[in-house]
């Protein structure tokens, strides 16, 4: 039973959850043989199979004109993750735009502009606080052209640590911050690549659209959200490498 729920939690329906863990237990078998030890209805096993399928946790053989079921490895339930976490990503801005203009401790700006960004940083080294960034695609560096070098002589100087998550192709640029002092700096794998970015720094938590021209951004004041978000930011440096 906890394990239906856990997989139901994921989006799975109960019927789904049980025709996965039945084909987890058995192996590859028939339909019936699954409506037979799983107790679901034939009909709903087959209904259950067909969106199972769809989802890539399950996958089927045809021997003899029969179809001979058996369940995906169960790390295919990672993708399921990875994918609700890419589409809450997309959408996160908003909702983070729209919360913040109903509560009265949260304040938050909308910006656009490169130049407008350059402010920002700057404005954050003088809270001479950690900064993190996360989901930063390869070419930003190339759009912020010799600022973003003058950026970081500026933050070294002061010595504020500064945590980069770069997406998975920034190899080269990952290297270069890594012999930088006061600077780490690591890749998440492919399927968590990002067009937003996140900057946490003190109170501030600032998402980036790099795919609108010109970049937006909003820029929200809540301790709570930031404290949050740093430990969002925690959890995925230990999946970055």
């Amino acid at each position: 039973m906890i394990k239906e729920n856990i997989l139901m939690d994921l989006g799975l329906s109960q019927n789904e959850s049980r025709v996965y863990l039945g084909l987890l237990d058995i192996g590859l078998t028939t339909a019936t043989r699954i409506s037979h030890e799983t107790k679901v209805h034939r009909t709903n096993v087959y209904e259950s199979l067909e969106r199972l399928i769809k989802k890539g946790l399950v996958r089927y053989i045809t021997k003899n004109k029969k179809k001979y079921f058996e369940a995906a490895s169960p790390m295919s339930l990672m993708d399921i993750l990875k994918e609700k976490q890419i589409k809450l990503q997309e959408i996160l801005p908003y909702l983070l735009l729209k919360e913040s203009s109903k509560e009265k401790k949260t304040k938050a700006n909308v910006y656009e502009g490169l130049k407008s960004f350059r402010l920002l940083l700057y404005k954050y080294i003088k809270y001479n606080q950690p900064i993190l960034v996360l989901g930063i695609p390869k070419d930003v560096p190339d759009k912020l052209n010799n600022f973003i070098m003058h950026f970081h002589n500026e933050r070294v100087k002061k010595k504020i640590i500064m945590k980069h998550i770069y997406n998975y192709d920034a190899i080269e640029r990952v290297k270069i911050l890594n012999k930088m002092e006061h600077t780490q700096a690591r890749r998440l794998p492919k399927e968590y690549d990002s067009p937003v970015s996140t900057l946490v720094c003190y109170k501030k938590v600032l998402l980036i659209m790099w795919h609108i021209d010109p970049v937006l951004m909003i820029e929200i004041e809540h301790k709570d959200l930031a404290d949050s978000y740093v430990k969002y930011f925690n959890l995925m440096w230990g999946l970055a490498r």
